[in-house]
């Protein structure tokens, strides 16, 4: 019996999608878990781990409220997979409070790269995967407790989905993009139905396809899209009176047409600002290929005529992927409140175009490719052999640095992580060591010509920013944690109430409630005056006396603790604040 070609085509075709399908799961788990456990030392992703964590205290999905009277601004959703991830863990922590975020980037690397390797190939799709992998602010926030990954993924699916339904006119994937696009909008709200939705139209009308009925689907499927968001909306205004009117008002509207105050708005930015963001959000890939874009330009004849080589729906993907780019990139110039990370969502489709010209250069300019990646990657070498040198002897780099405040904060940050002689292990020598064998063996087989300049180049980046990750972030995380703090400054006397002197410590109610879940947490309305470490006022002479220091959590930033000792032991009050 003859073995039918389709069929063997089709078997491949699945073997090589289950390869790809593990290996970038495998990767990618690899880059994003390491670290991921340190301790929360930022505002961002204890703001929304604490909503999760007051949820759980109050055994109510519905109970959105960080502390106090501090209603979080976001919708539920992030706070709900936190809520979830930490029931499967069986304790609320930094990794899990992470974890969404992490399931939810390897989630698009997996569903993109599949969809682009497709259409327009296996080679193009493991590019367009390595190169989103890798870009730095995809990295940064894949492994962040915060909204931003979660509305990329969820944005991404809906976009897919949205793309087939142009393709193929098949209802059915209009009906599949309302989960993801419900889903956007439980994560950031409306903007998470409405600026694909616009997008869509837009790329339908400059392509002259937009029809009548087409216009009711979409308004259809935006009503029906936002209306989850509508009741959880409701549900918030008559469980506060209100107040989550003005939080919506001010975080959609206000924001988005720039009538937010300068103390409410942090992210005011001029015109430029997102450009910079972009090429910053891209690195270390906009420094690989910049120098690389004027072969393209002499070449444009050339790239012309690949463009018109390649296949309807390989043409399609590229607009939609470019359509993508444009808009998004557009949309957020209007509002003044600017941040890098809101282009985040069209980091799949830039990747794809970055990796059509990586690939085009790879075909055209392979010896000058072949040398950038090598010097980049000996660059990274170089690195990595300078951030094991300053783990061995700090002082060592002491001599280059000539500005006195940077060099108090190299010394101090020396002190925390210098690995003394008498404590460096065989295990702790490996792994400084193993970065250096790994650029060598990526180096090795781009000689022997078995592996592609653009993944030795990305390869080389990820095995220094694990690197960094485990020996750098980790411990300094670790050592600037305020819960050793707190857990040390309450071991022997416990209040019932603990004020915070500042309405934004969110790291430090996050560890106070999980060590002490009974202690109530709450926020005084305007911060008071900074006392140092732990005091007790004596009332009769107005003076207050040290009785305990907090450990230092920064070389400038330091936590303060003010006790105020009551009738009894149980009424003890604690107030709670930080100096900048």
């Amino acid at each position: 019996m003859v073995p039918d070609p389709i069929a063997l085509r089709r078997e491949s075709s699945l073997s090589v999608m289950v390869f790809f399908i593990i290996i970038v799961t495998a990767l990618s788990l690899c880059v994003l878990l390491p670290a991921s456990s340190a301790p929360f030392i930022s505002t961002g992703e204890p703001r929304e781990a604490v909503v999760s964590q007051s949820m759980l205290l109050h055994n109510d999905l519905s109970y959105a409220v960080r502390y106090g009277d501090d209603i979080a601004t976001k919708p539920p959703l992030l706070h709900w997979l936190i809520v979830f991830s930490a029931m499967v863990h069986g304790e609320l922590t930094e990794l899990t409070s992470r974890l969404p975020s992490i399931i939810s980037a390897v989630s698009i690397l997996l569903t993109w790269g599949l969809v682009v390797s497709s259409l327009m190939g296996i080679s193009i799709g493991v590019l367009t995967t390595a190169i989103l992998l890798s870009s730095s602010e995809w990295l940064r926030h894949a492994s962040l407790a915060r909204v931003d990954m979660l509305l990329a993924a969820t944005s991404n699916l809906a976009l897919i989905a949205l793309f087939y339904w142009i393709k193929e006119r098949k209802v059915l994937f209009l009906l599949l993009s309302a989960i993801p696009l419900s889903l956007a909008a439980l994560t950031k709200g409306p903007i998470g139905v409405l600026l694909p939705l616009f997008l869509v139209f837009t790329l339908l009308i400059i392509r002259r396809e937009l029809k009548f009925g087409m216009l009711i689907q979409l308004a259809i499927l935006s009503v029906s899209a936002l209306t989850p968001l509508l009741f959880w909306y409701w549900n918030q205004m008559e469980a506060s009176d209100g107040a989550s009117f003005n939080i919506f008002l001010s975080e959609n509207i206000d924001r988005l047409l720039g009538r937010m105050s300068k103390g409410e708005d942090p992210h005011l930015h001029g015109s430029f600002y997102l450009a910079g963001s972009l090429l910053t959000g891209i690195l270390p890939w906009s420094l690989f290929c910049i120098p690389l874009l004027f072969s393209v330009i002499r070449k444009r004849s050339d790239i012309q005529r690949k463009y018109n080589e390649l296949g309807s729906a390989q043409k399609q993907l590229l607009q939609f992927a470019l359509a993508t780019t444009i808009i998004w990139f557009c949309f957020y110039l209007l509002p003044s409140s600017k941040r890098g990370v809101y282009l985040l969502p069209a980091y799949p489709s830039i990747a794809l175009l970055l990796a059509m010209s990586v690939s085009y250069l790879e075909s055209k300019c392979q010896k000058l490719l072949r040398r950038s990646a090598v010097i980049f990657a000996i660059f990274f070498l170089v690195l990595w052999l300078l951030v094991t040198l300053f783990l061995l002897n700090p002082a060592s780099l002491e001599a280059l640095i000539s500005s006195p405040k940077a060099l108090a904060k190299t010394q101090w940050y020396g002190q925390l992580l210098a690995i003394k002689s008498d404590a460096l292990s065989a295990g702790i020598l490996l792994s400084l060591l193993l970065p250096v064998f790994l650029i060598g063996s990526l180096l090795h087989l781009h000689r022997k010509q078995l592996l592609p300049p653009s993944l030795l180049f990305c390869s080389s980046f990820l095995v220094v920013y694990v690197g960094v990750k485990i020996q750098i972030i980790l411990p300094v995380a670790q050592a600037l944690s305020p819960e050793n703090a707190l857990r040390s400054l309450f071991s022997e006397r416990r209040p019932k109430t603990v004020t915070l002197n500042d309405a934004r410590l969110y790291a430090p109610v996050f560890y106070l409630r999980r060590a002490y879940p009974e202690v109530a947490v709450t926020a005084v309305s305007s911060p008071q005056a900074v006392v140092l470490g732990v005091i007790k006022t004596n009332e009769e002479r107005k003076q207050s006396q040290i009785i305990s220091a907090a450990p230092s959590l920064k070389p400038d930033r330091h936590l303060y603790i003010e006790q105020e000792s009551l009738s009894s032991i149980s009424e003890q009050e604690a107030h709670i604040t930080y100096l900048k």
